[in-house]
């Protein structure tokens, strides 16, 4: 029987190799933080009130509404259905009011920001709407005109576009999700935005 070489620090060369050791799997982590938010000018006179407004919805995170795509092919029924997706994308929004706001005044969130969205995972997409206002009603007033998005002629115009779109796919809850978040993102601004001297800012990313 032939004797196994030793090699320099004692081990036998003809041992089994050692398994390497396997590195731990990296969590993936999404959020959408502001740091820093400079106002240039504030539509008042002196210092006033303004509104911060953020919308934001994941392209391919289907509402729970859109699971009845699946169950019926009427169209006044799937147009509803469109409607309450809607809705309940409309629903995950973020209000901030701050006061006694200069022309030239600096809004900071300290060293971590502040966070709008937050994911355990990557996005494959992200729609994204921050609006400030120059605004004097209050906030419950600001829920309503922004749940009035799927009550008028637009959202008509784009439920007819959304049912072509999702008449002969095998997922419409999933391909009816993005042109939904790319919707309400456009037309927030629309429905709040009474005349360009309310608008302080407004930022859209798609």
């Amino acid at each position: 029987m032939p004797k196994s070489k030793t090699t320099l620090d004692g081990s036998a060369a003809n041992a089994a190799p050692r398994p390497k050791p396997k590195l731990p799997t990296t969590a993936q982590f999404f959020a959408l933080r502001i740091n820093r938010l400079k106002i240039f000018k504030n539509r008042e006179w002196g210092a006033g009130e303004l509104k911060k407004i953020s919308f934001v919805s994941a392209g391919d995170e289907a509402p729970s509404a859109l699971d009845g795509l699946l169950q019926t092919s009427d169209p006044d029924a799937k147009r509803k259905i469109l409607k309450e997706a809607s809705r309940q994308m409309l629903s995950v929004k973020d209000f901030i009011q701050v006061d006694e706001i200069s022309d030239g005044h600096v809004l900071t969130s300290g060293d971590s920001g502040y966070v709008l969205n937050t994911a355990n995972r990557i996005l494959m997409s992200l729609n994204w709407t921050f609006l400030i206002l120059e605004f004097d009603e209050d906030v419950v007033e600001l829920d309503r005109r922004i749940d009035d998005v799927v009550e008028g002629k637009d959202f008509d115009t784009f439920a007819s576009s959304a049912l072509i779109l999702i008449a002969l796919v095998v997922t419409p809850q999933l391909v009816a999700t993005a042109p939904i978040a790319e919707f309400v993102s456009r037309a927030i601004p629309q429905v709040l935005v009474r005349n360009r001297d309310d608008q302080v800012g407004c930022i859209t990313c798609r």
